[in-house]
């Protein structure tokens, strides 16, 4: 069957899927497999907030967001649907090994996230790591998943203090802001997020393996 054909069959009740909803039914395989059990774990949980996974697979699209922006960001170009599906097609024909290394960078990303900001990830915070704004930013928390994923040989526990504090003045700047808030989407939004955060961390001590270039204003 055509996935068009999926499409049509899955929407004719009541209340329309989203993309994600009907991307886990016209893109099965051992990467959506591997994105569900991703949702479960107990330090992406803590980052959320939430016991279990929110409604409607949000939770599964956010991990989405993540492995495919972490491995393939220098090609990321909207709309971000298209960008999405794309990798779901690749990655759904991956090698076990290679699932194997996805998992690995998922489960540090979070690792690391717990360690530093706990309950407070996926959030605006201040320079001490209390969050300002309780509300859980989906650009925000997928430009914390894909740089913490790049963080290599780095004793995050002794450079907490200054993470927080680099993150807290990040959080202060207007075009970071903006870049998490309006058009999220946008090419040059997204690559300037999640520069601005590698940057950010680099000044705290961090050592990653990928630094993002990015245009600093519009």
């Amino acid at each position: 069957m055509m996935k068009f054909e999926v499409f049509e069959r899955l929407n004719t009740g009541s209340i329309a899927l989203n993309a994600q909803e009907i991307r886990n039914s016209t893109h099965r395989g051992p990467m959506n497999e591997l994105i569900k059990k991703f949702a479960l774990s107990p330090d992406f949980r803590t980052c959320v907030g939430t016991a279990r996974p929110r409604p409607r697979m949000v939770d599964n699209e956010l991990i989405l967001r993540f492995l495919a922006l972490e491995s393939s960001w220098q090609s990321y170009k909207p709309p971000l649907k298209k960008y999405l599906n794309n990798y779901m097609d690749k990655a759904n024909g991956w090698p076990e090994s290679q699932l194997s290394e996805a998992e690995a960078r998922f489960d540090r990303s979070v690792a690391g996230l717990v360690e530093v900001l706990g309950q407070a990830a996926f959030r605006l915070t201040d320079d001490t790591g209390v969050p300002i704004d309780r509300a859980l930013n989906r650009a925000l928390a997928e430009t914390q998943l894909v740089s913490f994923s790049w963080i290599r040989n780095t004793d995050l526990d002794s450079t907490r203090s200054d993470i927080l504090r680099a993150l807290g003045a990040l959080y202060g700047n207007s075009v970071f802001l903006d870049s998490i808030q309006r058009a999220t989407g946008d090419r040059r939004r997204t690559l300037r997020r999640l520069g601005m955060f590698c940057s950010a961390l680099t000044e705290a001590g961090v050592t990653l393996s990928q630094q993002v270039s990015f245009e600093s204003v519009e």
